[in-house]
């Protein structure tokens, strides 16, 4: 058994106790068009945070940043553009794994797309 005597300095790296949960603040968001815009939800230690609805790409940033000072956020859109209009390599690990998920087309599809089926990928992009 594990005890604070029996760790001692852990090779010089400070100690920490074995019971504290680490006091950052992680955000999550959920990314939809124009119309919708953006929701997320802030956690600080585990525990709700607080939260914010809003369209204004540089509103939710500057919320993340400044008033809830996040550590990590999860952004729940594409990171990148399909360059050659296929599946990107994660998006067909997936599938191949049998989870379903969005293909992401190269931005230009995207936006000449004539329903604006992609305009929540734009939003994350903006983001």
């Amino acid at each position: 058994m594990l005890d604070s005597d029996s760790l001692g300095s852990l090779g010089g790296v400070q100690e920490q106790s074995l019971t504290t949960t680490p006091r950052i603040t992680v955000v999550g968001i959920d990314v939809g068009g124009a119309r919708k815009g953006f929701h997320a939800v802030a956690f600080t230690g585990g525990a709700y945070a607080g939260q914010l609805a809003t369209a204004d790409a540089q509103e939710m940033a500057h919320w993340c940043r400044s008033v809830v000072g996040a550590s990590v956020i999860a952004i729940d859109a594409p990171c990148r553009w399909s360059t050659d209009g296929r599946p990107r390599p994660c998006e067909r690990e997936l599938m191949g794994r049998g989870i379903r998920c969005f293909a992401s087309p190269t931005r230009q599809r995207a936006v000449e797309h004539p329903t604006n089926y992609f305009g929540w990928m734009l939003q994350g992009e903006a983001l």
